[in-house]
Formats: structure tokens, sequence, C-alpha cells
């Protein structure tokens, strides 16, 4: 198990026209990972059945979903912290603040240590060619 990069020729950030362009090395995705897929992983670790663990999965897209949207910060442990952000236009004064300001909404992720280490550690391999 390794994390995967390859060479990609870009422009240099910042400069009008491009600049000199240079290599850097750029992650290779190799797909995404489904719930379903998870739900197969997790219950190879576990005595729950298939279908208990997809019903914890959803209950937890719905309770995330919840508390994130009454302002909430969700911490997972060991896998790190959901919480919400908004962005907003600047006024003079208190007064002005209102909800017509907010330009933005989203959610932030912070991960957790273990991680963090884990990916600091990850045995890193160059490829010439994707995995499509």
């Amino acid at each position: 198990m390794a994390i995967e990069f390859r060479s990609l020729l870009r422009n240099e950030p910042g400069v009008v026209g491009g600049g000199v362009k240079k290599y850097y090395a750029s992650i290779v995705l190799k797909g995404e990972v489904s719930v379903d897929m998870l739900v197969k992983d997790i219950e190879k670790f576990s005595s729950l059945s298939e279908s208990d663990i997809l019903g914890v999965i959803s209950a937890l897209e719905y309770v995330v979903e919840t508390r994130l949207c009454d302002s909430q910060f969700v911490r997972f442990n060991r896998l790190g912290t959901l919480y919400p952000r908004i962005n907003s236009k600047g006024v003079d004064t208190k007064e002005e603040v209102d909800h017509t300001l907010i330009i933005g909404r989203g959610i932030r992720y912070r991960p957790g240590k273990r991680l963090r280490d884990a990916l600091s550690t990850a045995e890193l391999k160059k490829v010439d060619i994707l995995h499509i």
C-alpha cells in the first residue's frame, strides 16, 4: 500500500501567461470508495451484519447533518472533526451585520492526529502511468 504520484508539468503559480513551467509531484487518485465498499470492509472486522452497518452509516449521515446545521462541530475521535463555516461581506458597524451578508456556507474538516501521522509516514511511490 502506497500513495502513488506522478510528475506533472504546470504553469508558474500567480504569473500572468503561465511563466516558467515546472514539473511538480501530483497524486494519482485510484478512484472512490463507496458506502457499499466501506460496509463490506467493516463487515470483515465486525460481528454486525451488512444491513446493521449500513443502517448505522445512514443514521450517522443524518445525525452529522443535523448537528452541523445546529452550529455544532462533530468530532470523530481519531478521524478528525467536521465543523460548519460561513463567509460574509464586511460592514462598518456591528448593527449592520445580518444574514444578508452571508455569501457562502460550507463544511471544514480537520483530520485527527492518527490520520495525519498515517499520511506523514505512508510509503510514496512514483508511477509513470495512471490507473484508470
